[in-house]
Parts: structure tokens; sequence; C-alpha cells
């Protein structure tokens, strides 16, 4: 009970004298600090009592894809209006600053001594082709030096283009199809993606070939992990072949993507080749033709 009461006094006498500094706590956050924060400012003044402030920083949403919204950065400064009342209040006499970092830790966004409107301040950001794609680091601080550092999530866009075929497609030939990925910013994409934070995910490539004999699906791989990607088909068939190439990492750093070809499939015409009922088809027709001209002869 004495040290108890000894710790009290010397907290009270601290108090008294002024000596206390200021704290600073998270109050609340989003799961992994993703998607908005709010600090809780206590300050003490010399005269026995207590400043109080909020600062809240957030975003629109956690996940943001390249090309479909831009960045949404909202802050909000409240005052506490007095213990006895508990009534927060908002001051417009306050200045905010934002910074933003992509996944490589690039600086996208710096935003200094923004003045605030009834203690808001709003910006936005249409993030470029050349930002990395990941997780970005989003960190607002008042005029008071209070910070608040939050985090998004942003995926890029892949693309497919330069379908070609090697050699002519030909039937009953084997022919390599070939396909580069591309982001948004044009660079090759080939195997596992890694982010800031060590994690990976890998493209999965697939060709839909569609033909006078339906439909045939074929993975492509990189074996050369530089962005051309390549599989065999043997064309069965002679005719034009629609050629849909797709490209995905599960939605996890790219948006989808996809590009499409046409591949004229040339050689000899093989009746055997055609389906039954198509064949069945033709040889009655053929003989009921034959039986006209002798009738007629």
């Amino acid at each position: 009970m004495r040290w108890a009461r000894f710790v009290i006094g010397i907290i009270l006498l601290f108090g008294i004298l002024g000596e206390a500094h200021a704290a600073s706590t998270v109050e609340s956050q989003g799961p992994g600090g993703y998607g908005w924060q709010q600090v809780y400012i206590q300050t003490w003044v010399s005269g026995n009592y207590y400043n109080y402030a909020r600062l809240t920083a957030s975003a629109d949403r956690q996940f943001y894809d390249y090309g479909y919204k831009k960045i949404r950065i909202y802050v909000r400064e409240e005052d506490y209006w007095s213990q006895d009342c508990g009534w927060w209040y908002v001051t417009d006499t306050s200045t905010v600053s934002v910074s933003m970092q992509d996944a490589a830790g690039d600086n996208v966004l710096s935003l200094t001594g923004q003045g605030t409107t009834k203690g808001e301040f709003f910006t936005e950001y249409a993030w470029g082709t050349d930002d990395d794609p990941g997780r970005w680091t989003v960190t607002v601080t008042d005029s008071n030096g209070n910070s608040a550092t939050f985090y998004l999530y942003v995926r890029g866009q892949l693309n497919v283009t330069n379908i070609t075929f090697s050699p002519t497609p030909e039937v009953g030939v084997a022919t390599t199809i070939q396909a580069e990925v591309r982001d948004n910013a044009g660079n090759l994409i080939g195997g596992a993606y890694t982010d800031n934070e060590g994690n990976s995910a890998a493209p999965t490539v697939v060709a839909y070939i569609t033909g006078p004999g339906g439909e045939t699906t074929l993975t492509l791989s990189d074996p050369e992990n530089d962005g051309i990607w390549t599989g065999s088909w043997t064309p069965s068939m002679v005719g034009d072949h629609k050629v849909i190439v797709k490209v995905s990492d599960g939605h996890t750093y790219w948006v989808d993507g996809r590009g499409s070809a046409t591949a004229s499939v040339s050689g000899e015409f093989q009746g055997s080749m055609l389906p039954s009922a198509l064949r069945a088809a033709l040889l009655s027709i053929f003989g009921f033709a034959t039986l006209l001209l002798r009738a007629r002869w």
C-alpha cells in the first residue's frame, strides 16, 4: 500500500508541475492496418488538464484495380470539446500532409501543408502505368506532428499481345503458339511476381482454340521466365480457328487480361475427319443425285 501511495503521489506531482508528455495511441484501425487508421492524441497542459484530439485517415476501399477507379484519401481532424460535455468538434485552422508509396517503395504522392475545410481534407490519385502493384503505404500527418498510417492493395493490368503460330498451321503438323504477356507499363511478365511483403503469385496462361471441330484448351508455359509463353498445338481440321489467350493470377496482383488471333489451318480435305452424321448426309445426297441422273438418262 505504501508503494502504491508513493507511485500515485509521484504521478500527481508530475501533473502539477506540468512535466507529463504528449501520448498518441491507435484508437482503431482496419484488419492489419488496411484501409484506414484512427489515432487518438492525449496532450498534457500545465494547469492539470489534458487536451484531446483525434486524427482519422482512410480510403474509400482497400483494393484498387488499375484503370477502374482513382485512389481516394480522406483526412479528418477533431478536437475534444471538454471532459464534461464529451463532444468532438472540427476546426478550420489545421493543416495536413499526405504521402503515398507504391509496392516498390517509390513515392507516388506527396502533399504538404494542405488546409482543411471544417477539419476535413480530400485528395485523389489516378495511379500511373509505372506504379508497382502490391501493398501501398499511406501516411497522413497533421500540423502537430501526429501521424496515421494505413495500407492499400493495388492490382495492375495484364495484357496478351503478339499471338503467333510457327510453323504456319497445317493439319497433322505440330504448331507452336506463342504469346507475350505484359503489364500495364508494357513490361514482359514471366513466371512468379513477388511483392514487397515477400509474397508471390504466378500467372496462368491458357489458349482457347475454337474451329470447325469444336474447342481445344491448351495451357501455355514460360520456361525461360521472360514473358514469352508457348504451347504446342496440332490442328486436326482445315479452316479458320479463333485463338483466345487468357492470363490470370487469381486476381492477386493483376486484373485478368486476354488477347486473340485467327489461325488459318491448311491441308488436304480428309473425309474421314468429317463427323459421321455429316458424312452419312453427304453420301445420301450423292446417292440420290446418282439415281436421278440414271432415271433421266
